[in-house]
């Protein structure tokens, strides 16, 4: 299975395949997030006056929890404040998605086996997978792949048994 029909499987949001972008496993996943959220954010007027218009409310909460001053007195940075938080918890909701995602694209590349997924993606139905963004990216890539070798067994296991 491609990284494509992975993303497809997965309840990732809108940003959850930019994990797989070369994050480093020792950064914590909530900093990941953020420098997610930063990197995706609009930086031109045009795209940003297009998020404010299409993002009202979103834009008009900002302002309300941050303070006009808290947004630089600047409807621009507001709009780009929102539009960061939007990013940000779009994928704080959707963690344990983004971590299988994450987990199978690092160890797997581009071809990820159909048993991996349908481990995971059970693991994902039982609700096995942490959603908590506080720890570090390789400590969640880790709870994944104890799931996989747990039900499917280790690469060692079954060349010892050939």
């Amino acid at each position: 299975m491609t990284k494509n029909e992975l993303a497809d499987k997965l309840d990732l949001g809108d940003y959850g395949t930019e994990i797989d972008n070369g994050y480093n496993g020792s950064n914590y996943l909530c900093d990941t997030i953020s420098e997610i959220a930063d990197g995706c954010t609009s930086i031109y007027y045009n795209d940003i006056i297009k998020f404010i218009s299409e993002h009202v409310d979103e834009v008009n909460d900002t302002i309300a929890e941050f303070g006009w001053e808290g947004c630089g007195s600047d409807l621009y940075k507001a709009g780009q404040m929102a539009e960061y938080v939007m990013i940000e918890r779009d994928m704080e909701d959707h963690i344990p998605d983004i971590v299988v995602y994450g987990a199978l694209c690092d160890k797997y590349g581009d071809e990820i086996p159909e048993d991996v997924v349908e481990v995971c993606l059970q693991a994902l139905r039982d609700g096995e997978i942490d959603d908590d963004w506080n720890g570090r990216i390789d400590t969640h890539y880790d709870e994944v792949y104890d799931i996989i070798e747990r039900e499917l067994g280790s690469d060692e296991e079954e060349e010892d048994e050939e």
